[in-house]
């Protein structure tokens, strides 16, 4: 992060985690949880891992795949237990026809009806 608070390269996690959901109402509530999460006061002083905040989404026909930053990770594992099984990714195995639905270092609260139709594929 700069000094405006603007994300930079060196900000971006290199790993991230990836849970699979097989409903996207289920996908969506965590979604909307964790920005609500992520937004509030408390997140704001707690500790991270000090990377950008992303999250990620790719829909399919049967499951919805949410990406996490280490930083999102991270706060999803203080505010929820326990949290869904999830597999270690690189930034560059995130599909390309992902949709980014979480972003930078002050994520906005939000909930499921803000979130599911980003989740709907296109």
């Amino acid at each position: 992060m700069d000094g405006r608070g603007a994300v930079t390269e060196s900000s971006i996690d290199p790993e991230y985690r990836v849970i699979e959901f097989e409903r996207s109402d289920e996908a969506a509530g965590f979604i909307a949880a964790l920005a609500r999460q992520l937004s509030s006061p408390q997140a704001a002083r707690g500790p991270d891992s000090g990377g950008a905040v992303e999250v990620f989404s790719r829909s399919g026909p049967d499951h919805v795949e949410v990406f996490l930053s280490g930083s999102a990770f991270a706060a999803a594992q203080r505010a929820f237990s326990p949290i869904p099984d999830s597999r270690a990714v690189s930034r560059n195995e995130i599909p390309v026809d992902r949709t980014l639905i979480i972003d930078g270092m002050n994520p906005v609260a939000m909930g499921i009806d803000d979130v599911a139709p980003r989740l709907q594929p296109e």
